[in-house]
């Protein structure tokens, strides 16, 4: 999704970086052992698949409930983790979404997504330096995604760092390699940062 006033929105990237995870898994041989070995286990998934319908019907209060009593079960379950930061970022409790996210450990799937979050978080709280930061560390990172490099010109147009985000803007064009119809507004924007 797109708009005109900040640009690329994060919520896309993340879905995008969730995809990626999905493929990833998919391509994975199946586990010989249960997915679910635990009945502790079992029901946190339960609730966290009630906590992410709740989330989906826009009630997020309950939604929170439940991804987190699926939290207390089951400690390990990172996509209950991502769900409760965003419920957190979408009130505005942005210190705690940040703090939720954070908690995703560096070998998760769901790590990536988690990270483009918490510099979103980091730039609605106006710490633009630390925002600037998380985003190049993630462009760096993953020389073959462009979400990050995306949400960094983005961030950088909005500070008026025209130069800065054409750069970063190219840096995404670069990596998206073919365009598809849904990348036009990353050379808009490029296109208007010049």
């Amino acid at each position: 999704m797109w708009d005109s006033t900040s640009g690329f929105k994060p919520s896309t990237a993340v879905t995008g970086a969730m995809a990626d995870v999905l493929e990833r898994q998919l391509q994975k041989q199946a586990p010989k052992a249960p997915l679910v070995d635990t009945a502790a286990k079992g029901v946190a998934e339960v609730l966290f698949d009630i906590g992410g319908l709740l989330r989906s019907d826009k009630l997020n209060g309950q939604s929170i409930l439940f991804s987190r009593l699926a939290l207390y079960l089951n400690p390990k379950l990172d996509i209950a983790k991502l769900l409760v930061g965003g419920l957190l970022q979408d009130g505005k409790h942005l210190e705690s979404a940040v703090e939720a996210y954070g908690a995703i450990p560096a070998d998760s799937p769901y790590r990536w997504s988690a990270q483009l979050a918490i510099s979103d978080c980091l730039r609605d709280m106006e710490k633009t330096d630390e925002a600037l930061k998380q985003l190049q560390d993630l462009v760096a990172a993953e020389p073959k995604r462009s979400e990050a490099a995306i949400a960094l010109g983005d961030l950088y147009r909005k500070e008026k760092r025209f130069a800065d985000a054409a750069a970063a803007y190219t840096t995404a064009i670069d990596r998206i390699g073919k365009p598809q119809q849904n990348d036009w507004a990353v050379y808009y924007f490029r296109g208007t940062s010049y």
